[in-house]
């Protein structure tokens, strides 16, 4: 049995529209580019394997290691554009190799039809838990000081995406999108497909039986 972390971070300043006024008293970064700008203001995230949420601050950002080291899937929607970016920039010293097996959603999406479909979207579309805020006012609400309600809007993207990753497991790749049913490639073929590209490099990661820890039973 493998165990999955998901994980979702949102950050602390808010990134600037061209087509809307910055707000006064609200500080934003350089734009999309800038992760390290951004700041993370949290990291949540689910460890099918203990059934334990994680929320990961500045201050024990570090125990996200517990998770690269050893034979942990990372699974994220949109993570290796965003949450992986920023969380590499804000913590250049965090043990997060470049070559730690992550499976990303809407990589796998995009992957295979080729379009962008959002969280909220994808997970409307398969009757699953929805959105609870907006992640671009996230960094807003943080700035002030409402902690507790960007960790939980945090909370629920993780259980958004916990719930699609389940889905696609049960389902073998299988899922709906705007009314069409797609499949995507699996965990077990994403991980068996990255074990023989990353046999050459010593990683100890070993291809088991993938499955959903004790929360799916």
């Amino acid at each position: 049995m493998i165990d999955a972390f998901i994980y979702d971070l949102e950050i602390v300043k808010a990134i600037p529209n061209k087509n809307e006024e910055r707000m006064q008293n609200i500080q934003y970064c350089d734009g999309w580019h800038d992760h390290a700008g951004m700041g993370m203001s949290c990291l949540c995230g689910y460890d099918t394997l203990s059934q334990r949420t994680r929320v990961l601050l500045n201050d024990n950002v570090k125990d996200f290691q517990e998770y690269t080291e050893g034979d942990t899937l990372i699974v994220t929607f949109n993570g290796i554009n965003f949450d992986d970016k920023v969380l590499r920039a804000c913590f250049p010293d965090l043990n997060y190799p470049l070559t730690t097996p992550h499976y990303d959603i809407l990589a796998e999406v995009r992957g295979k039809t080729g379009q962008f479909v959002k969280l909220d979207q994808l997970c409307r579309d398969n009757g699953l838990t929805v959105k609870s805020g907006s992640g671009a006012f996230a960094p807003v609400l943080w700035q002030q000081k409402k902690f507790g309600e960007v960790i939980d809007y945090c909370c629920n993207d993780v259980q958004m995406t916990w719930e699609l990753y389940e889905l696609i497991v049960k389902n073998e790749g299988k899922i709906n999108m705007r009314g069409h049913e797609i499949t995507l490639r699996t965990p077990a073929e994403y991980l068996e497909q990255f074990c023989e590209e990353h046999e050459a490099d010593n990683k100890p990661f070993t291809l088991g039986d993938v499955g959903l820890g004790p929360s799916s039973e």
